[in-house]
């Protein structure tokens, strides 16, 4: 008995069929993928619900507590990008440095390094504090005067009675 040899293929058809459903298979798989991962990542479980604040006085840290939940707030605390809370944190002059830490699963954690207060300006406007860079911190007041520092004062202000008092 002998075989005739086949001029054609058995299915030519089959090839591209297999092909298309691998293709169609893949791309199911991909898109259950991303919203599976979409879902987990953005659980309320794991989204910035608490920002701690730590290193300042309790009259600023009530001024970065606002600013800092506003900007973070029920963000995903993994894709949680701090850029623009720390620019929006670096604009306030009495502040040296910030530190920032995501702490699992929804809190966010703010370590504030305030400027050190060098001497007191006094001029016509008032009496301030001011940093090593000759930054004004803040107006001198009841809160942040207990430090004696040297006093700069304008010429014309040596007579004026707030100077003689400090």
């Amino acid at each position: 008995m002998a075989y005739y040899p086949r001029t054609q293929p058995k299915r030519p058809w089959f090839n591209r069929a297999r092909f298309l459903i691998v293709i169609v298979i893949v791309i199911a798989l991909g898109w259950g993928l991303t919203r599976f991962t979409y879902r987990l990542l953005h659980l309320k479980a794991l989204s910035v619900q608490e920002v701690r604040i730590t290193g300042c006085t309790p009259r600023r840290q009530v001024e970065i507590q606002r600013i800092s939940e506003d900007l973070s707030l029920g963000q995903p605390l993994l894709w949680f990008n701090a850029e623009p809370l720390m620019n929006a944190l670096m604009e306030k002059t009495w502040i040296k440095s910030v530190n920032l830490s995501k702490d699992p699963p929804d809190r966010l954690v703010i370590i504030i390094e305030e400027k050190e207060a060098y001497l007191w300006m006094v001029n016509a406007q008032g009496t301030y504090l001011v940093s090593e860079g000759g930054v004004l911190i803040d107006e001198l007041n009841s809160s942040n005067g207990s430090k004696a520092l040297p006093v700069v004062s304008d010429a014309s202000l040596q007579n004026r009675a707030s100077l003689a008092r400090m």
